[in-house]
């Protein structure tokens, strides 16, 4: 038990000091209700007015791409937060007013309304249907009403831009234009060059935003780099996805065995499947915003549904299958004595854990820390996060019960050092390894040291605690997730951002429960 404290602590203090707390993108700090208010007065100040057979959705962006990347990497944090007031998108909620009803050609036409921080508008965009009418333009006609919109939105000097490209589109009643500027007196770096794009639709400006542009041989590079280990990403997925298969067929087979536990697999169905159930009910406005309206909308709901639903059906089985056939697992059981012990050792396996993946995860950054942004999106904020965070480690836990029950055959099946010691080791890394794999892997060898130190450590609660008290995996992973909800807490990047804390709670209180009800028997 100390050898475990003592890890323990140095797991918080590896934590503290690498974790990056900092966020390079500005707070977004509007409810849904108040960004979709702004985008109305955004209407109103440009004389439009809609009927009633228009519709408001809004869901939040966090448009961290590769302009970011290509950003962060050549100018530095100093360079990233000059050039997120220029040319660099922040999070933003987007409000799009669309129609759903009335002919295809009619319902092309929407606007879409980005606003960011406390209310300021970053883009305003009219997309217009092709036969929609309009003026037809002169290039010199084009280019001063791009100059002058350009000066007015961006406050950038017509005169110091560099023209790039002006295309010209005809349609079937005006002529559509792209503009394209660079600004090589706002943009500091020595790669790269900072953009201005502005589209006219007839003489209307539908569209016009800032922009940097990536060189192609960056792009090429980064292309290279990537491109294997998305493969290696995928391959994860993969594996992992026909190895809960497998364990799902397990389940089954111990069940008719009778070496099942069913009134557990069917309070963790029910509980993980209404958990799904509510998470889509308040993620729903962030789904619904995603719909096209060149199809019906009652079709792409009953879509969306259909695959929600399964996708919710099949995480709730393969939780509640891994719940079912470890609770008649007798021999897991925790002996009727002190649990501060085995307590106090699962809160040192968690720290290690989260403290490793924060020191080796954080080597190499090539992405500008951002906080989530996601959460923003869902009907209650606030609960947003605690309900998909608490999903994902109950799965993790499932999966890692398998993992471990495979490594129990291992020992179980020889003897001597490789058998019992070192196959289980390697077994429990990799297993470790592709389940870390199965996340975005930013480069090789930052996967592969947190992956190979993250397995030694659970391989090493394994052999000193976890292999005779597993009932602990649960409380253990709950503390895991407990500290990413934490520091999404700690960043309070938008409003119900404090719901982290809850969240972290109740990953907690959920990973308790499990582990006492793994502890005792269950009644006759």
């Amino acid at each position: 038990m100390v050898s475990w404290l003592l890890i323990g602590l140095a797991g918080l203090a590896l934590w503290i000091a690498f974790a990056d707390f900092r966020n390079f993108a500005p707070p977004l700090n509007l409810t849904r209700a108040q960004a979709v208010s702004c985008a109305r007065l955004a209407l109103q100040q440009r004389h439009i007015t809609l009927d009633s057979s228009w519709t408001a959705l809004s869901t939040a962006e966090a448009p961290r791409g590769e302009d970011d990347a290509f950003v962060w990497q050549n100018g530095g944090p100093s360079g990233y937060l000059l050039l997120m007031n220029r040319f660099l998108q922040p999070p933003y909620w987007q409000v799009r007013f669309v129609r759903f009803t009335g002919d295809v050609a009619r319902r092309a036409e929407e606007y879409r309304v980005s606003v960011v921080r406390n209310g300021e508008i970053l883009e305003f965009a009219h997309q217009l249907p092709e036969a929609a009418p309009g003026a037809s333009l002169t290039a010199a006609q084009a280019q001063a009403k791009a100059a002058e919109v350009i000066h007015a939105q961006f406050g950038a000097d017509p005169a110091a831009l560099r023209p790039i490209a002006s295309e010209p589109t005809q349609q079937p009643n005006r002529v559509d234009w792209t503009l394209l500027y660079g600004d090589p007196t706002r943009y500091p770096l020595k790669e790269g060059e900072g953009r201005y794009a502005v589209y006219l639709g007839g003489d209307e400006v539908i569209a016009a935003h800032p922009l940097v542009f990536v060189p192609d041989a960056w792009k090429r590079k980064e292309i290279e780099r990537s491109a294997p280990l998305e493969s290696f990403s995928s391959l994860s997925r993969i594996i992992l996805f026909a190895a809960m298969v497998a364990a799902l067929a397990m389940a089954i087979v111990a069940w008719s065995a009778h070496r099942f536990s069913p009134p557990t697999f069917l309070l963790f169905f029910v509980g993980i499947f209404g958990l799904r159930v509510v998470q889509m009910i308040n993620a729903w406005p962030t789904i619904e915003a995603g719909f096209v309206t060149s199809e019906p909308i009652l079709s792409q709901t009953f879509v969306t549904l259909g695959s929600q639903l399964l996708q919710a059906i099949f995480g709730a089985l393969s939780i509640a299958a891994a719940a079912g056939y470890f609770q008649g697992l007798r021999r897991h059981r925790i002996a009727p004595h002190s649990p501060i012990p085995a307590l106090l050792i699962s809160i040192g396996l968690a720290l290690a854990w989260v403290g490793i993946r924060a020191a080796t995860g954080n080597l190499v950054t090539l992405d500008p820390p951002w906080a989530s942004y996601i959460e923003l999106g869902a009907t209650f904020p606030w609960l947003s996060g605690g309900i998909a965070r608490l999903v994902d480690i109950l799965y993790t836990t499932a999966e890692f019960f398998w993992l471990l029950r495979l490594a129990d055959v291992i020992v179980g099946k020889g003897q001597g050092l490789f058998r019992t010691v070192i196959a289980p080791t390697l077994l429990i890394v990799l297993g470790t390894t592709l389940y870390l794999g199965g996340a975005d892997i930013e480069t090789l060898g930052t996967w592969l040291l947190t992956g190979a130190a993250s397995g030694l450590v659970v391989a090493a609660a394994y052999f000193t605690f976890l292999r005779l008290h597993r009932a602990w995996l649960p409380f253990a992973f709950g503390m895991i997730g407990a500290f990413g909800s934490i520091k999404q807490g700690i960043l309070m990047a938008y409003p119900g951002a404090w719901g982290n804390y809850l969240g972290a709670l109740l990953l907690v209180g959920i990973g308790w429960l499990w582990t006492r009800r793994l502890a005792l028997d269950e009644p006759e």
